[in-house]
């Protein structure tokens, strides 16, 4: 995942965290990740590239949440209960 610097990142996090408290489930957080997506092309041209770009970026947020929560979290519970046999 393209990381962005610190301070860059200051913008960002209040809103993020104050939608996040708002979010209690799947389909909730599923909408404000896509209306962000449309939210972000307003301010852009409607083209495949455009529309491709933000495509991407969620599919790297979805591969970046697998690689440091998911498989973190399946290691530990595989370690705990062993694996499937």
């Amino acid at each position: 995942m393209p990381y962005i610097a610190q301070d860059a990142r200051t913008k960002f996090d209040t809103p993020l965290k104050h939608a996040a408290k708002q979010v209690y489930e799947k389909k909730e957080l599923t909408y404000c990740i896509y209306k962000l997506g449309v939210e972000v092309l307003k301010d852009l041209k409607t083209n495949y590239a455009n529309l491709s770009m933000i495509k991407s970026a969620m599919n790297d947020a979805a591969d970046e949440w697998l690689i440091t929560k998911m498989v973190p979290h399946d290691k530990r519970e595989k370690k705990l209960n062993g694996d499937v046999e």
